[in-house]
């Protein structure tokens, strides 16, 4: 009996809970979880531990102190034998506000404390002499940090994005500075750099909006800076850095300068005209990215190319001549440039970027030369002002979302040679009234022409194969569709959702029959002239969300016009965080267009479908809101039946853009999802 009480005892004192503030002694590497115990995990918000240690203590350190899976803020390990913190090992600890490490530290690991949000106070072992890449990137609220002496490479993005950083000393034998060592971060004033720095990589301050001086130590021979305070090479033929929280308007660069460097000019404010010499042969990506008040800048005519983000968010410009010597113009350069009036683009560009002119709201006109053979994803869209486009003969593809959202266009005739019209082509184009879809044209994918709604009627021409998932959802004023075809190009239920009892469908004589036993044609009631009897049969190849997985991704990329920017340009990681995030993991919710009723909105939109048979109910429809408020990933969740489910998924579809969520004060991709009531 009282070796039985003995054994219940032990038991007991195993599984005690610890409290909140506790030390752990290690006996063994792999041994810290069973000696915090199960129990404790989710409780502990201070920890001291020593003993030896590996990756798999690290990892559940890492685990109590990311949010929702515990509650760990401070950890002390300057007791352990740690010989090195190694890649991601305490990534997005957004508990974590303090950490001590061990002296015997000598290395630190890619993004080892990367997204470290909260993250105040950490020393940097003196043993330390490598640093990896993004090691302290988003850790926003660190103010100050060492960097020891032995360190002779600041990485790629080290410190980006550490936007309560005030101030930094670099080693005296630094030799490298790598790219976005120290972009955005928002509060550094001033940075010195030794004499030993050979190469500093693009974008190194880029963004550092209070970043007055730089300062070059004069016995560098490969850098110096200028008694203002702009960065470039010791020869005086390459700008690297105008600092972006410098005061003064103009900008004068010096004669004998030959390349303006990546982000150069990233982020300044006050600077509204600079002035580029006739020397200068190349101008990197980024160079003017979100100069907001920049109105005047002459580019050379040897400039051969516009770089990618080149002048985005410079929403002050009014004008600019592109050099007749330019060839490619690159993704984003000219996003969000909503003060532009008018653009020409030379004769011998072969090649647009994604998103090159989009938010462009004040262009009304657009020639694209001969030679071009895309218009790639959301080249033109949310040009609000445009009316006319001139397109040619050479052009293969329109893309994703090309004109897409509030265009002035009226009418447009595709050239002959286009083969592919993409997803979102046209979708919201609310004034366009008529398309001339040429032959040849081979698909018209994903919501082409949703919202379109002043679209009088459309010809489909005989080469065309596939119609696209609601590619005529909201075009209420479509009267008559002619097809070319004998034979039904594919399509399915949702393509020209809630228009099919009223419109005038007319097809080859004799080919009656075929379309009206066609999956997404045999929803029409007219067709040339004659009246059929529409049966409407539930079915595993009618099922709602079969067609919507379909275009699943596609969708994606259909709607999402903010899209990322290059990862070749910038980090993916840094710049764009592309998770789809639950409502229970954002602080702000995606909510339906701020100022707008939602309820009512369904009240008006949600139309009892004419075919249900009576059937009514509520259809739960999940989605995403992506970025830019648009909605992508649909799914019927709750079903009430294909004609009910139908009427659901068309109302989303249709939708204006939704107020996207938030996490730490950025806004996210989040999934959430929509109960519409449909009844007679």
């Amino acid at each position: 009996m009282l070796k039985l009480k003995a054994v219940i005892i032990g038991l007991i004192t195993s599984c005690a809970a610890l409290s909140a503030q506790t030390s752990i002694t290690s006996t063994s590497a792999g041994s810290l979880k069973s000696k915090i115990g199960e129990e404790n995990l989710k409780t502990i918000t201070s920890i001291v531990v020593s003993g030896p240690l590996n990756a798999e203590d690290i990892s559940t350190l890492k685990t109590m102190a990311i949010a929702d899976s515990g509650k760990l803020s401070v950890i002390d390990l300057s007791q352990t034998e740690l010989l090195a913190i190694g890649d991601e090992a305490f990534a997005e600890c957004t508990n974590l506000t303090k950490i001590v490490l061990p002296a015997s530290i000598s290395q630190i690991g890619n993004s080892a404390f990367g997204g470290c949000k909260n993250l105040t106070s950490i020393t940097i072992p003196e043993k330390v002499s490598v640093i990896g890449d993004y090691a302290f990137a988003e850790c926003e609220k660190i103010k100050t940090i060492n960097i020891p002496q032995n360190i002779t490479n600041i990485p790629n993005g080290c410190f980006a994005d550490c936007h309560s950083l005030e101030s930094i000393k670099l080693p005296l034998h630094t030799k490298k500075l790598g790219k976005e060592a120290f972009a955005r971060c928002l509060e550094l004033t001033k940075i010195e750099i030794p004499a030993e720095v050979t190469s500093i990589g693009g974008a190194a301050f880029a963004g550092c909006q209070k970043l007055a001086f730089i300062k070059v130590d004069p016995n560098n021979k490969k850098y110096c800076s200028t008694a203002g305070g702009v960065l470039y090479s010791k020869d005086g033929k390459y700008i690297l850095q105008y600092p972006a929280g410098k005061e003064g308007g103009l900008y004068t660069i010096p004669n004998g300068v030959i390349r303006i460097g990546s982000y150069a000019f990233s982020g300044s404010k006050a600077i509204n005209k600079i002035t580029i010499p006739s020397t200068c042969t190349s101008v990197g990506y980024g160079a003017f990215y979100e100069c907001t008040n920049l109105t005047d800048i002459e580019f050379p005519e040897q400039i051969a190319k516009i770089e990618p983000d080149l002048f985005y968010g410079c929403s002050s410009l009014t004008s600019f001549k592109i050099p007749q010597e330019v060839t490619s113009i690159g993704s984003n350069s000219f996003f969000g440039c909503s003060s532009l009036k008018a653009i020409e683009i030379p004769s011998k560009v072969s090649k647009l970027g994604k998103q090159s002119f989009q938010g462009c709201s004040s262009i009304e006109s657009i020639v694209v030369p001969e030679g071009i053979t895309e218009i790639p994803q959301s080249c033109f869209a949310f040009c609000s002002k445009l009316k006319e486009v001139k397109l040619p003969n050479s052009l293969t593809d329109i893309g994703e979302t090309a004109f897409a959202a509030d265009s002035a266009l009226i009418s447009i005739s595709l050239p002959q040679s286009v083969t592919r019209l993409g997803g979102g082509a046209f979708a919201r184009c609310g004034n366009l009234e008529k398309v001339d879809i040429p032959n040849g044209l081979r698909t018209i994918d994903y919501a082409s022409f949703v919202n379109c709604s002043k679209m009088k009627s459309i010809v489909i021409p005989n080469t065309v194969d596939s119609v696209g998932i609601s590619s005529f959802v909201g075009c209420d004023d479509l009267a008559e569709i002619k097809v070319e075809a004998s034979n039904p190009p594919k399509a399915n239920i949702l393509t020209f959702y809630n228009l099919t009892d009223t419109i005038q469908l007319r097809v080859p004589e004799g080919t009656e029959e075929a379309f009206h036993n066609a999956l997404g044609w045999k929803e029409f009631k007219h067709i040339n002239n004659k009246t059929y009897e529409i049966v409407r049969e539930e079915s595993a190849t009618d099922n709602i969300n079969d067609q919507l997985s379909i275009a699943d991704g596609t969708l994606e990329e259909c709607f999402m016009v903010y899209s990322s920017l290059n990862s070749e340009i910038k980090s993916a990681r840094i710049i764009e965080d592309n998770n789809i995030y639950l409502e229970n993991e954002v602080e702000e919710k995606a909510r339906f267009a701020a100022g707008n009723d939602l309820a009512a909105y369904l009240k008006n939109a949600v139309k009892y479908p004419a075919h249900a048979k009576g059937k009514q109910g509520i259809v739960t429809v999940a989605f995403v809101v992506e970025k830019n408020g648009t909605l992508s990933h649909l799914k019927v969740k709750q079903s009430q039946g294909n004609e009910l489910d139908a009427e659901a998924v068309a109302t989303v579809f249709a939708m204006p853009n939704w107020e996207p969520a938030k996490k730490d004060g950025k806004v996210v991709r989040s999934q959430t999802e929509l109960k519409i009531n449909i009844r007679k």
